[in-house]
């Protein structure tokens, strides 16, 4: 397995190159920003910073489904012919080469921004101020920043979940147009069709689950569990569908 994350990740490394690139030079300019006392600088810097979070985990996710479908329409990578390594297992490999780099992007934007924010708080007086409007509100709501951050934890994990069942669920419908769809027309067609088809049910079932006011944060933190492990069983059952069409349905 870890050979084979190695393989993705060497197959990729330009792609990987270019998005640490942005991230290096969004906090060389918040550097930047910082040497010159600059707090318009310093402020452009960190709201980069925030975006590339997003559009760092999602590029990275949206870029493996790229791969995949040219890989299975080609036909030239070792997913089709490479043995003993089983379809699951070089599947897996490939989602969760996808899922580590994207948390590693991640991380290493978000120790960007938490050094950032401190080095802000302690240089600009303007950053102190807005600290102390939001620790009135959190006393306000009857909390504290430790418990708000537990709750922005557990939403982001939720979204790493929804997203990456939609990542796998993709892969799905990529692997029934290249394998039970693929002498037939507008395969792409079907296969997008049911795509669109699994991602309106699991919304659907997502959208059934109670939901309502919640007096506390803790409340509102269990209130993302049943909704994740509903998208986690629309991965996991989206992933052995795939391996099982890849070991049955795959023409060599």
């Amino acid at each position: 397995m870890l050979k084979l994350i190695k393989y993705e990740y060497r197959r990729n490394i330009s792609g990987i190159l270019v998005m640490l690139g942005l991230i290096l030079a969004a906090q060389g300019y918040f550097l930047w920003g910082v040497a010159k006392m600059s707090m318009e600088h310093v402020t452009v810097a960190a709201s980069l910073l925030m975006t590339l979070t997003g559009v760092a985990v999602s590029v990275v996710l949206l870029y493996s489904v790229s791969l995949y479908s040219k890989e299975l329409n080609a036909k030239t990578s070792y997913l089709t012919f490479m043995t003993p390594n089983s379809s699951a297992k070089i599947l897996g490999a490939k989602l969760l080469a996808t899922l580590l780099l994207g948390l590693v992007y991640a991380a290493l934007l978000g120790g960007c921004l938490v050094w950032d924010f401190t080095t802000m708080r302690r240089l600009f007086p303007e950053i102190q101020f807005v600290q102390a409007m939001l620790d009135a509100l959190l006393i306000q709501a009857n909390t504290n920043l430790s418990e708000l951050l537990v709750v922005i934890s557990s939403f982001a994990v939720d979204f790493l979940v929804n997203f990456y069942a939609t990542v796998v669920i993709a892969y799905l419908a990529i692997t029934i147009s290249a394998t039970a769809l693929q002498n037939k027309r507008f395969k792409g067609l079907l296969s997008l069709i049911l795509f669109l088809g699994i991602m309106a049910a699991m919304i659907y079932l997502l959208n059934l689950l109670p939901g309502g006011y919640y007096s506390t944060m803790e409340e509102m933190m269990l209130n993302t569990l049943p909704g994740t492990l509903v998208s986690l069983a629309f991965a996991v059952a989206a992933f052995l569908l795939s391996a099982r069409l890849l070991t049955k349905r795959v023409s060599l």
